[in-house]
């Protein structure tokens, strides 16, 4: 026999040893493990415990309190789908009807870009029809009560809010008959700057300066700076709302187009003066006219209608004299980004188009 054969044997005979060789036993762990198997194994079927009756107790609890909460649930869920269908029914407004659109009268489409219909009302007075059954028609002329001077409507549209466009009034922009070949100059030579009319490629070209941003700022800017054009604001709410909701909007909408202004101390006492026109807690009745007067000066006037007996009739909350209060106030609704009433500033900007088509000097 050969060394290595002698010196393999031993050693297999090792392995061998090791591998019959019975585990050790450690009492105190095979104690535990048993311990642990009666305690999990469940007793027989015949032999109820107590354990068992409190576990099903608590199963029945678990249960009663899962199917609550899916009834809390489903009934939440329905409440708030009824409240949805409340809001979207009440802001929501149908189209006018055929018969108010059957009496318009010929040419009216185009003045207001096709978007609005000319009615006659049973005065003989020419009424716009502003697209909504609550405030449903806007005078085409405006005579303002102790001032003989006749304003025509420029354009017009619906304010509204939230996601869910909740309408809370019409305004429309109104500007003295006498004041615009003044307009069309202004307007007619931000394109031409000696012209007296736009061609149709000009007119395009002041459409897309006053639907940007930043080009309809510029303009009427210009526009409201030059003075000389007497303006008027009219509004009507759709629905109840308060003066302090009108005058915050305002003011929001005049900071954030201050600019060089904010920081000034007299332009901060100008806007104080501006909200401290407007009554905090007091409401503008639904379907009550308020207005919002721009002289040629600049010069910014607050009127209200009142209401019966006594508040019969209209009212002057005050004035604000430094200009660039009243001027912020306007561009709100005609430049920048994001304006008051985006349906408003592109039924102005159409019936500016029809302004500067015909020559300056024509009305």
């Amino acid at each position: 026999m050969n060394a290595p054969t002698r010196l393999r044997r031993p050693i297999l005979r090792c392995f061998q040893c090791l591998q019959h060789r019975p585990p050790p036993s450690y009492p105190g762990i095979v104690l535990r493990h048993q311990r642990q198997r009666l305690s999990s194994a469940s007793p027989p079927p015949s032999q109820p415990t107590c354990l068992d009756s409190l576990t099903r107790q608590r199963l029945d609890a678990e249960h009663r309190a899962y199917y609550q909460r899916r009834m809390y649930f489903a009934a939440t869920g329905a409440v708030v789908c009824m409240i949805a269908i409340w809001v979207l029914a009440t802001s929501v407004e149908l189209p006018p009807k055929a018969e108010e659109n059957e009496a318009a009268t010929p040419g009216a489409r185009g003045a207001f870009g096709g978007a609005k219909h000319v009615v006659l009302t049973s005065g003989g007075v020419e009424q716009v029809s502003t697209g909504t059954s609550t405030v449903p028609t806007f005078p085409k002329t405006l005579t303002v009560n102790g001032d003989n001077t006749e304003y025509q409507l420029l354009g017009l549209g619906i304010r509204t809010v939230s996601f869910l466009r909740i309408q809370v009034y019409v305004v429309g922009l109104y500007v003295a008959t006498s004041d615009m070949p003044a307009l069309q100059a202004l307007l007619v030579r931000q394109i031409v700057p000696n012209g007296s009319t736009l061609l149709p490629d000009e007119r395009e070209v002041l459409k897309e300066k006053l639907l940007d941003g930043k080009g309809s700022m510029e303009v009427w800017d210009r526009v409201l700076r030059a003075g000389g054009v007497r303006m008027v604001t009219r509004i009507v709410p759709t629905r109840s709302t308060e003066w302090g909701h009108l005058r915050d909007g305002w003011v929001r909408g005049v900071m954030s187009r201050s600019g060089e202004y904010k920081d000034e101390e007299s332009f901060g006492v100008a806007v104080g003066g501006f909200k401290a026109l407007f009554p905090g807690r007091k409401s503008l009745p639904k379907g009550r006219t308020m207005l919002l007067l721009r002289d040629g000066r600049g010069v910014l006037e607050v009127r209200a209608e009142g209401g019966d007996g006594e508040e019969a009739g209209w009212m002057s909350m005050g004035n604000v004299q430094d200009e660039r209060v009243g001027r912020l106030v306007w561009l709100g609704y005609l430049g920048g980004e994001t304006v008051a009433s985006e349906e408003a500033r592109r039924s102005i900007v159409e019936g500016v188009l029809g302004v500067v088509e015909r020559p300056v000097g024509t009305v």
